[in-house]
This record gives structure tokens, sequence and C-alpha cells, in this order.
């Protein structure tokens, strides 16, 4: 189970949390280049983030993925949406890639 991201969603993302920083440039010119500049320090610095190819991104560890999805779900203020996201999680529980995930998740390992 790989997630991928487009290098123009993660640049998005990384501009949406830049515009959330005290005294934000929010020149959409200087936040397109600083949201590359993040993304391939990440990818090359830190290892979160592997580029596949070109501007196809993933995560280098299924434990990043794991942790960011369960922390989306239980973070989720709107009841309606939690209940959604949960059955969706639920309904995966019989499928042998996703033994890992719910394994690790119930026995914190």
């Amino acid at each position: 189970m790989v997630t991928t991201f487009s290098m123009k969603e993660l640049e998005q993302y990384i501009a949406d949390y830049i515009c959330n920083l005290p005294n934000a440039q929010t020149n959409p010119e200087l936040l397109q280049l600083a949201s590359k500049a993040v993304l391939k320090s990440i990818a090359a610095q830190h290892g979160i983030l592997v580029e596949l190819t070109e501007g196809i991104y993933s995560f280098s560890i299924l434990a990043f993925h794991e942790y960011l999805t369960a922390k989306e779900i239980i973070d989720t203020p709107n009841p309606q949406a939690l209940e959604k996201a949960l059955q969706s999680l639920v309904s995966h529980v019989t499928e042998t890639r996703w033994r890992e995930v719910f394994t690790n998740s119930w026995y914190g390992a």
C-alpha cells in the first residue's frame, strides 16, 4: 500500500503551511520557490519523502504514512466525518495488505 503524491500537491501542502506561519511571505512566486526548496530539502536531506519518478513522491517509510493517516482520522472534529473515516478504515480489516496496520495499531508495536 504505497501512497504517492505529485510534486505540485506536496508543494501546495508546504505553501499552505508556510502561509500559516507568523510573518509569512504570501507572494505567490516566493511561496512557490520556498515550497520547491523545502520539498527538495525534505527529500534530499531528511529522507522522509523519496522521489519515485520525476515529480512523484512517496513516504520512504510506511510508518510515516500510517501515523499521519491515523492522526488525520483521530483529529477529525466532525463526528460524521470521523465515523465515515473509521468505517472506511474498518472495511480493510480483512485485507492481507492492511494486516500490519491493524496489528500494529491494536498491539502498540
